[in-house]
């Protein structure tokens, strides 16, 4: 127990220091500055890196070297297509549709690009149109005998007296595209037989005799280009398909898809 004089008399110190020694004011004024200041610093820091996100320095990207053997990828037809940075807009953008659907072979959506493009008003594609006319011709025959389109197409049973000639007349198709439909290397069928044949196909062919080509139209709507081998007499007024002057394997498709018989018109330009 300690007392000490002071201004009032005697006091109590519980904690007298010793003699001589007196507090060390300045050590804590200096120490709590220190703390103070290092705090701040602490402080403004922490505010920066929160307000300014830390960025990665930039790496090097390396593309991986092609395959020295690695076999070049076949161009889509539209890529193939000439002065494509020139085109309008929506001619671009149908073009790359139209390549997207290439490579997915997504075959009814390169067909209706196709058509959008050749009906794209102020033709800004009319110079890509023949280009454009010989791949739809290429689609339109894959969705027919390839995918068999429900579209164009219907299935029917074998009857008793059914023979592949009759089932295909009854529905307006030609026993050609039948056999083809179906795989069928000669004309047997068996009574409960389930046949793909074309649907009541309506078929016109229109011979441009001036641009030296000739149209295949399927329901109203184009359906393949053939290319002549040479003049057309015009003065016929009932001019048949046998008449047409034509490659060998054109004839042979168009007689897949035209009745006998069938009638050609002809356009001079």
């Amino acid at each position: 127990m300690a007392f000490a004089r002071a201004k009032f008399g005697l006091e109590y110190n519980p904690h007298p220091l010793p003699e001589g020694d007196d507090f060390p004011w300045l050590t804590v004024l200096v120490a709590v500055a220190v703390l103070s200041t290092a705090s701040l610093v602490a402080r403004r820091t922490l505010h920066r890196s929160e307000e300014e996100p830390v960025t990665a320095p930039p790496t090097a990207v390396v593309e991986p070297a092609a395959a020295p053997d690695a076999a070049p990828a076949p161009a889509s037809a539209s890529s193939s297509l000439p002065n494509l940075e020139k085109r309008p807009a929506m001619v671009k953008n149908l073009l790359a549709k139209l390549e997207g659907a290439e490579a997915r072979r997504d075959t009814e959506m390169a067909i209706d690009t196709i058509e959008r493009l050749r009906a794209l008003p102020g033709s800004p594609a009319a110079d890509l149109d023949d280009s454009l006319a010989r791949r739809l011709g290429t689609l339109n025959l894959r969705k027919l005998f390839k995918l068999k389109s429900r579209e164009w197409t219907k299935e029917v049973t074998v009857r008793r007296g059914d023979n592949l000639e009759r089932i295909s007349r009854e529905n307006g198709a030609t026993a050609a595209s039948t056999r083809k439909l179906n795989g069928l290397a000669g004309d047997e069928l068996r009574i409960g037989d389930k046949v793909l044949v074309m649907n009541h196909p309506r078929f016109n062919l229109v011979i441009h005799a001036g641009g030296k080509y000739a149209d295949l139209f399927f329901m109203g709507k184009f359906f393949k280009r053939y290319y002549l081998t040479g003049a057309v007499e015009t003065t016929e007024s009932d001019y048949r398909l046998k008449a047409v002057p034509l490659k060998p394997g054109d004839r042979e498709e168009l007689a897949l898809l035209l009745p006998p018989g069938a009638t050609v018109l002809i356009a001079e330009f």
